[in-house]
């Protein structure tokens, strides 16, 4: 009966604080929303730390949560259990949500706080697993190709590019991208392409088109 008294204190304190965050007039007349916030990630840190990976710690990723809540208005106007969620999701992938090094982050979205790797985020998560990925740019003035061919060994890409950009005036735009990963364990490395059209579709249809 305690323990079950006690869960429902602990309810209302979430609910009334979160209900308190989201007030318009929070900090006014009680607790400001900035120290509101500090102590629900404070009291996150235990459900953190259930899932923290050795890259980052519940401690490091409760002071960087703080930081980036309190630079962003944006954010301060999302729902409080969004931001909380996006930060659980930062650290099980072990990913900085700061965006240092594009590894991951913190957007507001619809009123939500969400979490989205960059491609920092993707080649760390790589190479934490023995994957070497590199990157490349294709513009207008290079040689590039891409042949696709299957035979009783299974499907290939291959890829001729050549870069050729002794004149700066010459260069144009960039018209494709494609990444290569490769790992002592496997045959053939991975690569996959992406064209200039592929880019924009994604762009077009994201949350942040113009970024």
């Amino acid at each position: 009966r305690d323990d079950l008294k006690a869960g429902l204190c602990r309810e209302g304190e979430v609910e009334m604080s979160v209900n308190q965050l989201q007030a318009p007039g929070a900090g006014a007349h009680g607790p400001s929303k900035m120290s509101l916030m500090s102590a629900e990630i404070e009291r996150s840190k235990t459900k953190l730390a259930k899932v923290a990976t050795r890259y980052l710690g519940e401690d490091r990723l409760a002071a960087l949560a703080i930081a980036i809540w309190s630079k962003n208005r944006r954010l301060q106007s999302c729902s409080p259990t969004s931001f909380l969620r996006a930060l659980y999701e930062a650290c099980q992938l072990g990913l900085d949500p700061t965006g240092v090094g594009n590894q991951g982050h913190i957007v507001a979205y619809r009123g939500e706080a969400k979490f989205i790797r960059g491609w920092g985020g993707v080649v760390t998560m790589a190479a934490r697993r023995g994957i070497n990925v590199d990157t490349f740019a294709v513009y207008d003035s290079d040689e590039f190709e891409v042949a696709r061919y299957a035979n009783e060994k299974g499907y290939f890409l291959g890829l001729h590019h050549v870069e050729k950009r002794e004149n700066p005036e010459e260069i144009g735009a960039v018209r494709a991208a494609y990444a290569v990963a490769s790992c002592k364990d496997w045959d053939q490395p991975m690569i996959e392409v992406v064209w200039r059209h592929d880019v924009e579709k994604i762009r077009k249809n994201s949350a942040s088109p113009n970024s």
